[in-house]
């Protein structure tokens, strides 16, 4: 076993008095970790100097949750990348039919629409799903563009003119067709947050189509719990 001079002994109390750590005085001298123990084993520190090592701990704790925060963001866009390529692999060659859309639309249809006799709408404040929502009717059904009706519910800080002008331009539908807007008294005072544009509702009033999308929903649904109920 290694045997250690006073001299080394003496620095290792006097770095140890200055608030250093036992693995910084490991690093520094290489002393074993038992033989600090020994030495350091009656050596009383002063409330400063436990305070800095304190300090230090905290510091050391804040930056290994930093540390574990970036290495679990950095696996999870990595997931997520390996996860969207994957899935644009398998979509990219693909060519849906004309059922295999209307069953996409049905499907939105049946979880976000208006169940209405006489009208097909959607109302949401995701702009990417309002507009595959009109995208795909428009694509679907013959219809005539100007019987489009929209409005808009919006936070009491926000600019109706705003949003009309930024949910015509997403869905291509004119400023003209957009009717009242509806504004939430609730939010009176509240600071809406940026990158939020309100709820906006699409409504398409024709009693054949919507009978139409009503009966397919319903024909599909009973064809599923038949499925479901034979696995």
């Amino acid at each position: 076993m290694k045997k250690w001079g006073n001299d080394i002994k003496k620095e290792v109390i006097k770095l140890r008095n200055i608030g250093w750590s036992y693995p910084m005085i490991v690093g520094k001298l290489d002393v074993p970790k038992g033989t600090l123990n020994g030495w350091l084993r009656k050596t009383i520190l002063s409330n400063e100097v436990q305070a800095i090592i304190l300090d230090r701990k905290r510091n050391n704790l804040i930056e290994l949750r930093r540390r574990a925060w970036t290495a679990h963001k950095n696996y999870q866009n990595k997931r997520r990348f390996e996860l969207e390529t994957k899935i644009r692999d398998l979509t990219s060659q693909k060519c849906f039919s004309r059922f295999e859309n209307e069953m996409l639309f049905i499907g939105l249809w049946l979880g976000e629409g208006f169940k209405i006799k006489t009208s097909v709408g959607l109302g949401n404040s995701n702009a990417d799903i309002l507009k595959f929502f009109v995208d795909l009717f428009c694509k679907l059904y013959v219809i005539d563009g100007k019987k489009f009706r929209c409005f808009l519910h919006l936070r009491m800080d926000q600019d109706d003119d705003v949003e009309i002008k930024y949910w015509s331009k997403i869905l291509d539908i004119p400023r003209g067709q957009f009717r009242k807007t509806y504004f939430d008294k609730r939010t009176l005072g509240k600071k809406t947050r940026i990158g939020y544009h309100g709820v906006c509702t699409v409504i398409y009033h024709d009693a054949e189509i919507a009978k139409h999308i009503m009966m397919t929903s319903k024909i599909l649904l009973e064809l599923s719990n038949d499925r479901v109920q034979k696995i």
